[in-house]
This record gives structure tokens, C-alpha cells and sequence, in this order.
């Protein structure tokens, strides 16, 4: 029993020198270069900057509309929103008493008017010979009258008649008197033709009568109101029946076709004198029009105002152009940088003896998929870009083809 398991013993120490001499035989492993892609970095002098402004869009010209003159609406002939013409009747106010009143002024305009025509013509021939009748008759008259009155002092003398009668006398002599010298003058009128003061006093009353009548036709027109330029009705303020006072605002309306863009601008910047304006994903191409003279001293912004085609007054918009920036470096892809800590970053390279070099970066811009750094690197160095996570300095890798 014992020399059965002394043999079992040496049977196992010939196997076990048996392995050991078989493996002290087999070739050591060496671990093999670790596969990664690379790249030249991107030389560059600069890289363009989006500069973005906020701003509003108005129509270029914008009015509130209103009567010159008081009274009640009669009838607004136009909606909120609707496009109108140059011209274009808006809105009329109630002109019943205009009206009336017209007709009066043109009552009397043509009364004036007979009057004038009838002074410049001057009297008629019947006229004339009736008045030079009347002064041949009250001569006569008159004749008779002081005939009368010297008989009467005679017998007034003798004591045969009182002296009411000789009184009576010489009154009538006066009555006669006087009316032989207004018909002389009447007359002499009518020979003579109407006197210039009385033809231009009734030129003079003609002439108000068309003032007048001018100005009522003005306060006609001032009854309606039309659209001082082709546009939108932004706003109806009034409806029918309102009574309103003269000024009292009724529509807002702005100008159709190119509108204006209002760009704020820090005191510090130029803006473009052509660009790009962003409303919503639409893009609208815009022209420079004017600056203001002063900048605001509490903001220190400025409203830039531009030309542009297309929108509605009061739409939100942002202006962008490009701004070179000079900051010279290279252009890697975002996958080629690891995070150095503390805000910083690295890439790393493959050097001539194939072993990683790590180069400290600092990140100037970023644009999408690519960054501009600058740092260590040189536009020689081949940069890892592909298996940047399984590197470390000093590690042997091979470069893919």
C-alpha cells in the first residue's frame, strides 16, 4: 500500500516538471501599437462672427386720421385690416346743416349778384324821363305856391285873412321846395348813371357772398374723410352716431408696400449698411436708410432705421451680419479635444517616433462641428481624432491609412 503511493508521487512529479519545461519553451506576447486616426490641423488667420440685434418692424409712414371739424358720424365706409387707396373715402360725417345753410348763402349770392349786374348797367331810359317829369311837375308847382304865398301877405297886410293861413302858405312853399330839390337830385342821379362807391359796395357784398359760400364748401369737404395715402386701416376707433370733436382720432392707418426696420445698436457698434433681418425662419434683405443724431444717454443704444421688404408693423425681427474677428490658429474637430480641467483643454498628437505628445489649447470660437483653438500646436503635428479616449502621453500607437 505504501509503494503504491510512493510511485504515485513520482508519477506526479514527472508531470509536473514535464509542463513546466513545455512552457519555459512557448515565445513571451508583445502587446501591439493602438490604432488611431489623425489629422493636419486647419490653419487660419480668423473666422467670421454672427452679430445678432433685435428690432421692430413700422410701416414707413404711419397717420391717425381725424376730421377737422366736429359733428356726428354718419357713416364709416372701411374695416379694420382692409387695404384702401390713395383718395379712398373712409368715413363721412352728417352735413344736414351744412346743407341748409348752402342754400340759404346761395339765396342770397344770387340777389347780390341782380343787384350788381343791375348797378353796372345803370338806369333804364323810363326811369329818367319820369324823374325829370317830376321836377318839371314840382317846378310848376312851386311857381304856384309862392304866387299863392304873395297873395296871401297881401291880404294878411289888408287884415283879411289870419295869420294861420299866412302860414299855411309859406309851409307849403317849403314842402315844395324841398321835394323840387330831391327830385332834382334824383335826376341828376339817373342822368349821370350809379356812382362808383355804390357799384363797388355792391361788388363788395357779391364777393362776401363767395367767401362765404367757399368757406361752407370747405367745411363740406372737411365732412369726409379720405385716406391721405395707399395703405392698411390698422385701427377703426369710431362707429356710426358717434359725435366727435374736431381732431378726435378715427382710424390709424400705415403706409403699404416697403416698411421700415427699427435696429437697436450699442453706442459702440457700426451697423451694416446692408443685411440680413430674420423674421421668424424667414429671411428678409434690408438696406440701410438713416442714423440718428444722438444716442440715448441712459442706455447707450442707438435706433438704426432700415429699408426692407415685407412684414406687419409691430412684427419682432433680429438683424445678423458677418464680423471678421483676426485671431490666428487652427480649425479641429470638436471630437478632437478632451477637457483639460479648470476651463482649459488638450489634444493630442502623434509624434515621428509614433507616441502620443499632448498640446495644451485655448478655444477662441466655435462654428457647428469645429473649433478654433490655439496653444502648442504646430500645423505639422498630426492630431488624433479618432480613439482620443484610449490614449495617454507617451502611449505607441499606428496611424490608420
Amino acid at each position: 500500500m505504501r509503494r503504491t503511493a510512493v510511485i504515485i508521487f513520482c508519477l506526479s512529479l514527472l508531470a509536473l516538471a514535464t509542463l513546466t519545461h513545455a512552457d519555459s519553451k512557448q515565445p513571451e506576447k508583445v502587446a501591439r501599437p493602438l490604432p488611431v486616426g489623425v489629422m493636419f490641423p486647419e490653419p487660419a488667420e480668423g473666422y467670421q462672427k454672427t452679430r445678432t440685434f433685435s428690432g421692430v418692424i413700422q410701416a414707413a409712414r404711419s397717420s391717425q386720421l381725424s376730421f377737422l371739424r366736429a359733428g356726428r358720424v354718419q357713416e364709416v365706409l372701411v374695416e379694420e385690416g382692409e387695404e384702401v387707396k390713395a383718395g379712398q373715402l373712409l368715413a363721412v360725417l352728417d352735413t344736414r346743416g351744412l346743407q341748409a345753410e348752402k342754400q340759404q348763402i346761395l339765396a342770397r349770392r344770387q340777389g347780390a349778384t341782380a343787384r350788381y349786374l343791375e348797378l353796372q348797367r345803370g338806369p333804364r331810359q323810363e326811369p329818367r324821363l319820369r324823374a325829370k317829369a317830376e321836377v318839371e311837375r314840382l317846378s310848376s308847382e312851386l311857381i304856384l305856391a309862392r304866387q299863392k304865398l304873395e297873395r296871401r301877405q297881401n291880404l294878411f297886410q289888408q287884415g283879411a285873412i289870419p295869420q294861420e293861413q299866412l302860414d299855411e302858405a309859406r309851409s307849403r312853399v317849403e314842402v315844395v321846395r324841398q321835394s323840387l330839390q330831391s327830385a332834382q337830385q334824383n335826376s341828376l342821379e339817373l342822368s349821370n348813371g350809379t356812382r362808383p362807391e355804390v357799384v363797388e359796395q355792391a361788388a363788395a357784398d357779391l364777393a362776401q357772398s363767395d367767401a362765404t359760400l367757399a368757406a361752407l364748401q370747405v367745411s363740406l369737404e372737411d365732412s369726409e374723410l379720405r385716406a391721405p395715402f395707399s395703405g392698411r386701416i390698422a385701427e377703426r376707433l369710431l362707429d356710426e352716431g358717434s359725435v366727435i370733436s374736431a381732431g378726435s382720432p378715427v382710424f390709424l392707418l400705415d403706409e403699404s408696400g416697403p416698411q421700415e426696420a427699427l435696429i437697436d445698436f450699442p453706442a459702440s457698434e457700426t451697423p451694416p449698411s446692408k443685411a440680413t433681418l430674420l423674421r421668424g425662419k424667414e429671411e428678409l434683405q434690408a438696406t440701410l436708410l438713416s442714423l440718428p443724431s444722438r444716442i440715448d444717454r441712459e442706455s447707450h443704444t442707438y435706433t438704426a432705421r432700415y429699408r426692407v421688404q415685407g412684414g406687419v408693423p409691430g412684427q419682432p425681427l433680429s438683424l445678423q451680419y458677418q464680423e471678421f474677428v483676426a485671431e490666428p490658429g487652427f480649425w479641429l474637430p470638436v471630437e478632437a479635444l478632451t477637457s483639460a480641467g479648470n476651463g482649459l483643454w488638450k489634444c493630442y498628437s502623434v509624434s515621428k517616433s509614433d507616441s502620443v505628445e499632448v498640446h495644451s489649447l485655448e478655444v477662441l470660437h466655435r462654428e457647428n462641428e469645429r473649433v478654433l483653438v490655439r496653444g502648442t500646436l504646430k500645423s505639422s503635428d498630426q492630431v488624433i481624432v479618432e480613439g482620443v479616449d484610449s490614449v495617454v502621453p507617451g502611449q505607441q500607437v499606428a496611424k490608420l491609412p
